[in-house]
């Protein structure tokens, strides 16, 4: 008879030497979770709790809160940090929802609508429409590279991970941004017009809901399409500025409502560099902290930027993780669910890579770090910052090396 554990350990090592790194980074988290899983029995829960920040209040606000303030008054009043397409669409779904809500007037109309059978089914419809959506992403990037047991392996554990349960328990709109960011890296380099286009507007929506993706638009410029990135601008404009229409709003003052909410930062979450720098605002004079965000954000952008513009070596997977990454880090509240849009380069990672190198295996410890439960957000960030600090030096490497090549090739046909 043969002993199971035996042949589990031999099919491991066989599919171990076919692809060690998406192994790795399945059996890393794996483990971790069936840990975290442990702990959280041994502790009654608390271990959740803890790794989650978790308020049995607040299970799924960030969505009906939504509802309650995007109906009427949105910037004004409200003082709304989201973009006016998102909000113009939360509002429909609260005024669809009110008549059958209870309202209770002893507490937040947010509370009433959670309560409400007709809210709360809108918001699983979204949310299971977006995972969905989500699983056809990961399929058609990893399609014909792994089995198909591979990439249900690799969705489920995303499922499971950290950014994506605080994402459903705070019933947030990032899943949906997510989707639509994954539709745009689908999509823009398509020989299809019509599906070029498609993730433009994927792009806009994705723009109108959380801003930030509009990073995204570099990699257009990547390619040296010029004209492909003013249509995807105009796009991604009109998408983001129109739904003002329907608002009590405008582009100022939405940048008002952020710039006062970020202001309210006490970089106690360690998430984004804005969070890091703040902490030290305990040592440091405020105006040497707001000073010192602006130049790291700005310098960050910057490498980003010219990396992705000149680097023509690098690979995709890469590029993908220093726009993203300086849209975590630079562009977002510290909120532990904005790790989330790092799933779009850990699928090209898996789908792309192989050969279990030195910057592989470091690049598979951060994307474990993103995925699994952690009581320390910061760790994800660090982690980022370090791949993505590998990554500069590498890109410019690349674009030295790069020039110095050009310029004796010149030298050589001149003389």
């Amino acid at each position: 008879m043969t002993d199971p554990i035996h042949e589990f350990l031999s099919l491991y090592r066989v599919e171990y030497s076919k692809n060690p790194v998406t192994v790795l980074l399945l059996t890393i988290v794996s483990v971790v979770l069936l840990a975290d899983l442990v702990l959280a029995i041994l502790t009654k829960g608390d271990w959740f709790y803890q790794c989650l920040y978790f308020d049995n209040t607040e299970v799924f606000m960030d969505f009906f809160y939504s509802l309650a303030y995007s109906m009427e008054d949105q910037y004004g009043y409200w003082k709304i940090i989201y973009p006016p397409l998102i909000t113009v669409f939360y509002g429909v779904i609260g005024r669809f929802s009110l008549p059958y809500t209870e309202i209770t007037g002893v507490r937040d109309l947010a509370y009433d609508l959670r309560d409400s059978q007709i809210a709360m089914m809108y918001f699983i419809v979204i949310l299971l429409v977006s995972l969905y959506f989500m699983h056809l992403a990961y399929q058609k990037v990893l399609a014909g590279k792994f089995r198909t047991g591979y990439v249900e392996a690799l969705f489920l554990l995303t499922m499971l991970s950290t950014p994506v349960i605080y994402s459903i328990t705070r019933g947030n709109s990032i899943i949906l941004c997510t989707v639509f960011c994954f539709m745009f890296v689908l999509g823009y380099k398509s020989d299809s017009r019509l599906v070029r286009y498609a993730s433009y507007v994927a792009l806009g929506c994705a723009a109108g809901i959380k801003i930030a993706p509009v990073f995204l638009a570099v990699l257009i410029l990547r390619e040296r399409k010029y004209r492909e990135f003013m249509a995807c601008a105009v796009i991604s404009v009109a998408i983001f500025m129109v739904p003002f229409v329907f608002t009590d709003g405008g582009l100022l003052i939405l940048l008002q409502n952020i710039m006062s909410h970020m202001s309210e930062s006490t970089g106690n979450a360690l998430i984004s560099t804005n969070d890091m720098i703040a902490a030290l605002g305990r040592y440091m004079d405020g105006m040497l902290v707001n000073a010192l965000q602006m130049t790291v954000v700005a310098v960050i952008s910057l490498l980003v930027l010219t990396i992705t513009l000149l680097d023509r070596k690098m690979a995709y997977w890469k590029i993908l993780v220093l726009v993203m990454g300086c849209i975590v880090l630079c562009y977002n509240t510290g909120v532990a669910y904005v790790f989330i849009y790092m799933l779009v380069p850990l699928v090209y990672f898996v789908a792309e890579e192989s050969a279990l190198t030195r910057f592989n295996l470091l690049s598979v410890i951060m994307f474990a770090t993103i995925l699994v439960l952690l009581p320390w957000p910061v760790i994800r960030s660090v982690m980022i910052l370090i791949v993505m600090a590998v990554l500069f030096y590498e890109g410019i490497r690349d674009i030295s090396t790069g020039r110095k090549d050009e310029g004796s090739v010149t030298a050589d046909s001149s003389g």
